[in-house]
């Protein structure tokens, strides 16, 4: 059996174009919980979860953020333990198996956890925190998306061309960077855009190359591909990269750290811990839930 939704939207998008949007779905009536998730689609769950993690903030005073971030994590740990209890099996080992439609969501969960933190730390004004958090919950599940797991897009001289397509984006770690020859990189987050330089004296490689031009031309074209979006913050230069990850003499500031830690968030960072890290963690809490 399936049941059909359809939803219209009358919506404004970032170029001030009143937009009519059309979504229809079929939904699945299935009869066991593996089929149940079988059919998950991580990208509409890790918004929803979002979403009603900050509408517990906005509902609830500063002094209460871990339990904010407990928000997430609890339906994390909660789903993962019911598709191990219901779906993997009688086997007693101990280990936490999750099926290929809802693989990502820890990796998800872990980005929202640092995205919360820097918001609800690193906002002084009540009401400019507000405004940021009312944002997430007008924001399409692609944005989301985008703001939870940012990407590195490796620069070249033909990305001036107004035709030229966007590169294939990398992962943001730190094993990414060294990845790309000329160390150039546009990093998005789906409402703004930063210039990333690494070794800015390849003058062999950068000779002639208007470097910024090429970041712009890039950045142009993600906020065209991105939309709707948010309120784009427009291109600027991605600094501490090098103090971030420990290799400057520079000290960087608790903010900056932080505001990092959303960026790459598959590595340790100043709000969480590193994506290996939480796997284990996370296992460890699924096991104890589900025994």
């Amino acid at each position: 059996r399936h049941l059909f939704v359809q939803v219209v939207v009358l919506y404004t998008n970032s170029c001030g174009e009143r937009l009519l949007r059309t979504h229809t779905t079929s939904m699945n009536v299935v009869s066991s919980v593996r089929l149940m998730y079988n059919s998950i689609s991580v990208a509409p769950l890790i918004a929803l979860l979002i979403k009603q993690a900050v509408s517990v903030a906005l509902e609830s005073k500063p002094d209460t953020n871990p339990v904010l971030r407990d928000s997430l994590l609890e339906p994390c740990v909660r789903i993962m333990a019911n598709y191990r209890r219901h779906c993997y099996g009688s086997e007693p080992a101990r280990m936490v198996v999750l099926s290929q439609s809802i693989c990502l969501l820890p990796l998800y969960v872990l980005s929202a956890r640092k995205l919360l933190y820097a918001l609800l730390q690193g906002h002084r004004d009540q009401g400019d925190l507000e405004e940021q958090l009312r944002r997430i919950l007008s924001m399409p599940v692609h944005c989301i998306l985008a703001s939870l797991y940012p990407r590195l897009y490796p620069l070249t001289p033909d990305d001036v061309e107004e035709d030229y397509p966007l590169p294939e984006p990398y992962i943001t770690s730190a094993d990414q960077l060294g990845l790309c020859p000329s160390g150039a990189f546009v990093v998005t987050n789906g409402s703004g855009a930063w210039l990333l330089r690494l070794n800015p004296g390849q003058d062999a490689y950068l000779e002639n190359w208007n470097v910024e031009k090429s970041a712009e031309s890039v950045a142009g074209k993600l906020r065209a591909a991105l939309l709707p979006t948010p309120k784009w913050t427009g291109l600027s230069r991605l600094q501490g990269i090098s103090e971030y990850f420990g290799e400057g003499n520079g000290e960087l500031s608790w903010h900056n750290k932080v505001f990092l830690s959303t960026i790459f968030v598959e590595d340790e960072g100043a709000s969480g811990m590193a994506y290996g890290q939480w796997l284990q963690f996370l296992q460890d809490q699924v096991l104890r839930a589900s025994d």
